[in-house]
């Protein structure tokens, strides 16, 4: 058979099919249901939930088949994710496309086939499908049910990504965390000896640790020594320091010379510490020492910055610093101050200007006047972490984690000025306001889908009662009949219990339908059900047989007790208050003898059903058996 033409955004749709981590992954209930559910809406024996592949189709569920993949030249949904409407192939062997498919010819021997694409973020990337051996021409209401079990597996699909981003993100905060009490736990003198690997040409082109001190494996980040002999240079370092120590340690080992540097680790458990590594060559090795040296190099720098004055260090840290007077006059401020507030660095009017704005709460409401950090610190009180929003006379806002301090002069009761430093945290409240509000969608989503799986789990309980049950009258329909039958037989043979059956059919019913119409038909059939419901004891089993005969099946009755309670079946049917005119019913009784079939017992009831019906009618008859004889209870003889 000629393959499927690809879709026109086959490369986007194996992309997302990919993305959703899918393909080859264990089987789960959510899909199991989905694949039954279909399979029990078109009563056929296959279901599945096909992904097409770049060269195959791989089954995500199934039922009915215990092939797990196909060639995707092959498969019948290579053609069903070509259009957004459900595929229906009622007789494969009747189709160009199809008809000779190696599914079709070879020993599946499919013959009818409809599927539903299952679309995910704009991509078919398979299809809800069921298969038949035999043809099948399915109603319109079966095939909007297939399409919206398809779209449900879509929607089980989407939750599914959505779940599996949320423990991925958990698992690298919980990485993270490691990562950081690894870091405050190490120790920083180190120790190692690494043998040089070469390539095919005989040049170095990565190391290996055969021996390292505790000290050294927690600064490579290993939790023991025996985590990092072993293993390569370039395997443990970061790819781009890797690749640096390699080519100097392949240098100290060719010229004899040591190399000393220092330098700031990208290791996780000295990461941002400032260390001094020494290499030097130890015959066909390279010995390598290190140590933590950023507390004095910290030690350097806190000396040279408090050199360079209060001036350097007021204008280069990173957040906004301001001097302010008890009037609001700045009386110095740095440019990341001038920055954050979107003023010019140097401006002359920021220093020696008061500022205009408005000091709200972080929701938009007045701020009280103690709870402003620059007012509450001319009153001789420290602010720190206090949020809050400026508004400008031109409607510029923004939010701020403001610090505050008062500043004294010796001998003086109140604060000369107040010095206010601030961070810029518009962007994170904006962010933790879309984060809520992203939290608020999940949870509704979360909802709708829980509702979603509750309609399935209704319309699966629907399925399950449309297949056991007659759609006209409410009874048990007759295939229900049939593995009841079988079950009762097999406990009567077991226990010696009797067991009894009535076949019973409508006089003259087609009269009905003839003179009244089907809808007068109908009615007689529901008020027989109704009748027979209420007149039948509780255990006995009641069913329409077809069309206008019904059957019941009587668990511990013998033939006396089956005729008397057909007699009052009869009696109740014919006295009953029907609407257009009187309806009579013939009624054969049959009871089991050991080593009967259900064919036989079937076929006794039968007989006498056939003798009620030309002995006159409205009436019971009883088929006796060994000797074979039927028994006649007509309507008013005695003893009835």
């Amino acid at each position: 058979m000629p393959p499927a033409p690809l879709p026109n955004d086959e490369v986007g749709r194996l992309q997302r099919l990919h993305s959703l981590d899918l393909l080859d992954t264990e089987a789960e209930s959510g899909f199991d249901d989905l694949v039954l559910a279909a399979a029990a809406l078109m009563n056929v024996p296959i279901g599945l939930v096909s992904l097409v592949d770049e060269a195959r189709q791989w089954f995500k569920a199934k039922v009915g088949t215990e092939v797990c993949q196909t060639s995707r030249d092959a498969a019948f949904c290579s053609h069903a994710i070509l259009k957004p409407t459900p595929l229906v192939v009622p007789d494969a062997t009747l189709d160009p496309r199809f008809c000779d498919s190696p599914l079709v010819t070879g020993e599946l021997g499919i013959r009818f086939y409809a599927g539903a694409p299952i679309a995910v973020g704009g991509y078919a990337i398979g299809s809800l499908c069921v298969n038949d051996r035999v043809p099948r021409q399915p109603s319109e209401r079966q095939i909007e049910g297939l399409a919206a079990l398809a779209r449900q597996a879509a929607t089980l699909i989407e939750a599914r990504g959505d779940a599996e981003r949320a423990r991925q993100a958990e698992e690298k905060a919980r990485e993270n965390e490691m990562m950081l009490r690894a870091a405050a736990e190490s120790s920083f003198d180190t120790f190692s000896i690494l043998r040089p690997l070469r390539g095919e040409s005989g040049r170095v082109e990565d190391f290996e640790f055969v021996l390292v001190n505790e000290q050294a494996a927690k600064f490579l980040g290993a939790s023991d020594v025996v985590s990092i002999v072993g293993h390569s240079l370039l395997e443990t370092l970061p790819t781009s320091n890797g690749r640096q120590f390699c080519a100097i340690f392949a240098g100290v080992l060719e010229t004899g010379e040591s190399f000393e540097v220092e330098y700031v680790s990208q290791m996780p458990a000295m990461f941002g510490r400032w260390v001094r590594i020494k290499a030097s060559r130890a015959g066909d090795r390279i010995a390598v020492t290190g140590q933590d040296i950023h507390d004095r190099r910290q030690a350097m720098e806190d000396l040279r910055m408090a050199q360079m004055g209060l001036t350097a260090t007021f204008d280069a840290v990173q957040v906004g610093i301001m001097v302010v007077s008890p009037e609001g006059i700045v009386l110095r401020a740095n440019p990341e101050a001038e920055r954050t507030l979107g003023l010019e660095a140097g401006a002359t009017q920021f220093v020696g200007a008061k500022l205009e704005f408005e000091t709200l709460a972080i929701d938009g409401s007045p701020l009280p006047t103690l709870d402003r950090p620059v007012a509450s610190a001319l009153t001789g009180m420290s602010v720190r972490g206090q949020m809050m929003r400026l508004r400008w006379p031109d409607g510029r806002e923004m939010c701020i984690n403001a610090n505050a301090v008062p500043l004294w002069r010796e001998g003086e009761k109140k604060p000369y000025a107040a010095v206010c430093s601030f961070l810029d945290m518009t962007t994170e409240i904006e962010q933790r306001q879309q984060l809520d509000q992203r939290y608020t969608e999940i949870s509704e989503a979360n909802i709708v889908l829980e509702c979603q799986r509750y309609q399935l789990e209704l319309a699966n309980e629907r399925l399950a009662a449309l297949a056991t049950t007659d759609g006209l009258t409410g009874l048990l329909n007759h295939r229900s009949f049939q593995e009841l039958l079988d079950g009762a037989i097999a406990r009567a043979d077991r226990s010696g219990e009797p067991l009894s059956l009535l076949l019973l059919d409508v006089d003259h019913f087609k009269r009905f339908n003839d003179d009244l119409g089907h809808q007068a038909g109908d009615a007689v059939l529901k008020g027989l059900a109704s009748v027979l419901s209420r007149a039948c004891r509780e255990g006995d089993m009641i069913a329409r047989y077809g069309g206008e005969e019904f059957v019941v099946v009587m668990p511990g009755l013998g033939a006396d007790g089956a005729v008397d309670v057909a007699e009052r079946l009869r009696l109740s049917i014919e006295t009953a208050p029907w609407t257009d005119r009187g309806v009579t019913a013939s009624i054969g009784v049959a009871t089991f003898v050991p080593a009967d079939s259900k064919g036989e017992l079937i076929r006794a009831a039968d007989g006498a059903l056939y003798r009620s019906k030309h002995s006159g009618r409205n009436r019971v008859t009883l088929a006796e058996r060994e000797p074979w004889r039927l028994v006649s209870f007509e309507s008013g003889s005695p003893g009835w």
